[in-house]
This record gives structure tokens, sequence and C-alpha cells, in this order.
């Protein structure tokens, strides 16, 4: 490996022309834009949810309650009469912005909750008598103004970017072992991948872990007799394009009444591919007898096929957006807060004892919350399957598709049992009489092992100095490790001189010394390597600083 000695030039970025400006402009308009119109739209939303809470209340009596299927939902439509002001008045309006629902059970409880004749409370426009609610819209939704506001922010942004009056700054020579300010805020990964952490846990919630207790839940609930009503495949058009779900209703009979439901599993949604869900509404042409499963505790929730469908594998993906944000946060939280370390300007004096960066206890935690969580979603799947298998109908897609996740989780096991077996290897405190050494100096170290000695069987030390280059391929950030030199410290078989001893170390001249940069790094590690038979070895590593010479 070449390492060059010398200084570290700045460069001055070209300023922009106007054709720049001009293109980043319209660039950053669009977002400026886009998020100001969406800002405005649920701003307007939000008064009226505001507005319609100060309306009167008056009774209103159901003259008609129905259901309605468009092209796309089950619409719950009531007809009520109400009076205000000295006059009658007569409305058809749910609540506002309501157009029903992909789900019959939504609608159809609806229905139930405002009979034929019954009296329900009504909200009045005072502007306007004829407009009347039974529900008011939810004030919630003034909390999703912020998102439109990031792109707002992000335009606006771009735009005083594009236009400011750059600086030029002369070009300045700084040695490569000045102290370095950090530039790179941690600010940014920590929402980034925050963001991540909170998309992804709320997707697993409602995509894997409440479908998955449901499929489980509806192992109990009873077949009932059904009759399909009507079947058709949804079209769902979009800017992305156009997707497709199933759509079967059916009716059936519980505690003396006629139900309908249109679930046909329990992961609803749609997706691409219309050959597919055409081969599924076929085969539950209108009028066939077959039979659903009905919830004892709710007989208006029903399901065509209680077990496991291909389609919830997509409930996978939201763990990737938890995985990649619980690590970004860690990584972050780890790294990014604390300060970035220079090279001390005076060589530190007295006895340094050396800590390794992550303690055995440390080690065992993490390994428990990452092995805990990972098991924790793979039973669910598992369980799935194995129920399958003793049903008699075994799920041959789910469980090969089961295998890798399951082998990753049983390794994840294994690596908790050997950090629990290292927290019982013996302990190795290391002293040195300076943190920092300059290149071509010495330092005194020192050694104690306490604990199970007499299960070491080989006990070496050695200083390693090595180069650490990250750079990005592609999407992907990529850091490279390569060792350029390894000078042996201490190395014993003796027993009798394991548990304490002492070492002269020498940093050999011409080396490089200790050296941070934003994407390279020269380190040097003091590491300890202890063999044990069958158990885990002692292997802990200590950073030491070397200064220029």
């Amino acid at each position: 490996m070449r390492i060059q000695f010398g200084q570290r030039q700045s460069v001055t970025a070209r300023p922009l022309g106007v054709g720049g400006r001009i293109g980043l402009t319209l660039f950053f308009s669009l977002f400026f834009l886009m998020g100001l119109l969406f800002t405005f739209f649920l701003a307007r939303e939000a008064v009226k949810a505001m507005q319609s809470r100060a309306w009167p209340v008056t009774t209103a009596e159901i003259l008609a309650s129905e259901i309605v299927s468009n092209h796309h939902n089950y619409q719950f439509i009531p007809r009520y009469r109400y009076e205000y002001a000295g006059r009658h008045y007569e409305s058809a309006t749910y609540r506002q912005g309501y157009n029903g629902d992909g789900n019959y059970r939504q609608a159809a409880q609806l229905a139930e909750r405002y009979p034929v004749g019954a009296q329900a409370p009504c909200r009045v426009n005072p502007a306007d008598p004829t407009a009347a609610v039974l529900e008011l819209r939810s004030p919630w939704i003034a909390l999703a103004i912020p998102f439109p506001l990031i792109f707002v922010a992000i335009g606006a942004g771009g735009i005083w970017f594009a236009w400011r009056r750059s600086q030029p700054s002369p070009p300045s020579a700084e040695p490569l072992s000045a102290p370095r300010r950090p530039i790179n805020s941690p600010l940014f990964g920590v929402l980034f991948c925050g963001l991540f952490t909170v998309v992804g846990g709320v997707g697993l919630y409602f995509l894997t872990i409440r479908t998955f207790l449901k499929v489980q839940d509806a192992r109990s609930w009873p077949a009932t007799p059904c009759i399909v009503q009507s079947s058709r495949v949804k079209s769902h058009d979009s800017d992305d394009g156009t997707t497709y779900s199933v759509d079967i209703l059916y009716r059936y009979e519980a505690r003396g009444r006629e139900f309908r439901s249109n679930r046909y599993s329990f992961m609803g949604g749609s997706s691409s591919g219309h050959a597919g869900k055409a081969e599924i509404v076929a085969q539950y042409p209108p009028g066939r007898q077959t039979a659903c499963f009905v919830n004892p505790a709710d007989p208006t929730d029903a399901v065509l096929v209680r077990g496991f469908t291909p389609v919830m594998l997509v409930g996978v993906v939201p763990l990737v957006f938890l995985l990649v944000g619980v690590g970004g946060l860690l990584h972050f939280v780890r790294s990014g807060f604390k300060p970035t370390p220079t090279i001390p300007a005076s060589k530190p004096t007295g006895p340094v004892t050396l800590k390794p960066p992550v303690s055995p206890v440390a080690k065992l935690i993490g390994t428990i919350c990452v092995a805990a969580f990972w098991n924790g979603i793979v039973s669910v799947f598992v369980w799935q399957a194995v129920k399958s298998w003793q049903r008699g109908q075994p799920e041959y897609f789910l469980t090969l598709f089961m295998i890798p996740f399951v082998l990753i989780g049983l390794g994840l096991i294994g690596a908790v049992g050997y950090f629990f077996l290292a927290l019982f290897n013996p302990r190795v405190r290391l002293t040195v009489d300076s943190f920092s050494v300059p290149v071509g100096g010495t330092v005194n170290l020192q050694w104690q092992v306490s604990g199970r000695i007499t299960a070491l069987r080989r006990v070496a030390i050695v200083l390693v100095g090595r180069e650490e280059a990250t750079y990005r391929r592609g999407t992907t950030t990529v850091t490279d490790k390569e060792v350029f030199t390894t000078i042996p410290v201490f190395e014993t078989v003796n027993p009798w001189d394991m548990p304490s001893g002492r070492a002269r170390l020498m940093i050999p001249p011409g080396t490089m010394h200790t050296f941070r940069g934003d994407n390279n790094k020269i380190l040097w590690t003091l590491v300890i390597h202890g063999d044990i038979p069958l158990w885990p070895d002692v292997k802990e590593e200590y950073e030491i600083t070397v200064l220029p010479a």
C-alpha cells in the first residue's frame, strides 16, 4: 500500500451559470409548487373539519338506510329528516367527503348503526340548512400538513442555493495531521433513518403482525354455508397504472339473521396482474354455494379464505425498512453524535487503561434484541406453515420460502449462545503509559488477566495498522479495509506468563500516523487474542493514537 505525505488542497467549486441557475430553479419550483398545492388542500379540508364542529346539533329521523355498490366501493347512503329553525329538511349525506369503502363490512356497520326509524343526532350548517351530516370529519387531517411542507422547504432551499452568491475561497494548504472539524451533521441521517423506522414499524404491524394474528384467530371460527351474490375483478386506476383486486360479495346466516361480506382473505389491497384475480373470481360465480368462516364474537366479520395466501408475503417488505432504519439509527447514535476524534496536540502523561469499544455484556444484549425481533416475526410464518402440515394441507410455497429466514434465525440464536459463553471468558486489563505515541517512538504496556486463566492455551498481542476507505459503488456505500502492517508484541503458550506481563512497543519509523478523514482512515489497534479449546476465544481490540514524527 502506498501512502503519500503532503498537503491537503481545498478545491473551489465552479460557480453556476445563468442557464444552470434557471434549470435548478425550474426543478426545485416543482417541489415548491406541489408542496404548496397539497398544503393548501390539506389546510382547506382541516378548516372545513374544524368549522363543522361548530354547527348546531339537532335530532334526525332515519327514513332510509341503504348500501349501494358503485364501480369501486360499497357506499352507505342514508336518508333522514330533521328540523332546524322551525322548518323541516331532508339530507342524504352521511359525512363530508365520504365516498364509501372497498370493504362491504364497513358500510354494513354504518347501516346497522342507523336503521330505519331510528333517532340520531345530526349537525346542520347554519349558513345552508339543507346541508347536514350525521358524522363529523376527523380533525386529525391537520397533522398531515407538515409532510407537504417538507417539499416546500426542499423547493425553497434549492431555489435559494441556485441564486445565492458563492464566495470563492483561495486555495489553502493544511497538513494532513491537522485536526479536522466534522462537515456532515448526523441530524439528517437520524431523521432519515427515523422515518424508515416509523414507516417500517407501522407497516409491519398493519401488514404483517395484525394480519397474521387475525389468521391465527380465524382458525377457531366455524365454517358457515354461504351463497355468492356477485363476483368481479375490480380495477383501480392511478398515475402508476392500473391495479386489480378480488371482490366477491356473499351472504350467510348467523344468529338467526342474514349478513353480507365481501372479504376474500385477510390481506386486502390491490396489485397488478389481472389474470390471477380473474382465476379466483371464476371459482366463485354468482349463485354458487360454498362455505365462509364467521367470527363468533362479531357475525359481521367473515372471510372466505382464512389461511395463508401468497400475497401475504408482501408483509416482509416493511421488515426491510425497519431493519434499515434501526441499523441506521444505531450507527448515527453511536458514532454520529460523538465529536470527531482528533490527534492530540501534546502527548498525555500518566498511565492509561484501554477499553474495548463494545463490552461483552453489550454484545450479548444487542444480539438478544436482534435475535428476538427476527425470530418473533419469523415464528408467525413458521407457525402458519406448521399448522398447514398438521391439517394435512401443506403449504409448500410458504415452507420453502421460510427456510432461509429460519436458518438466519437459528444463526442468531447460536450467536446469542456464543456471546453468553463469552461472558465467562478471562478478562484482560491492558494499560499503557501514554495513549498516544509518535512515529518512531516507544510505549510501555502491561497486561493483567483475571478469571478462568487455566482455560487459555495461547495468548498473543499484536499491533495492527489498518487503512479504511469508504466510497460509493453505484447506490451502495462500501468500506474496504486493508492491514498494512502487523507487529508482534507478545506471544506465549506458557501458562506462567499469561496472568501478567510487560512489553515495550516501538512504532516503526516511516509509517503513517493516525488519520481520520471523511472517507479515509488510518487506525492503529492493539489486538489481544487468547485461544480457548471448545469455547469462544478471547479477542479484543484497543485503539491507540500514533502521532506524526
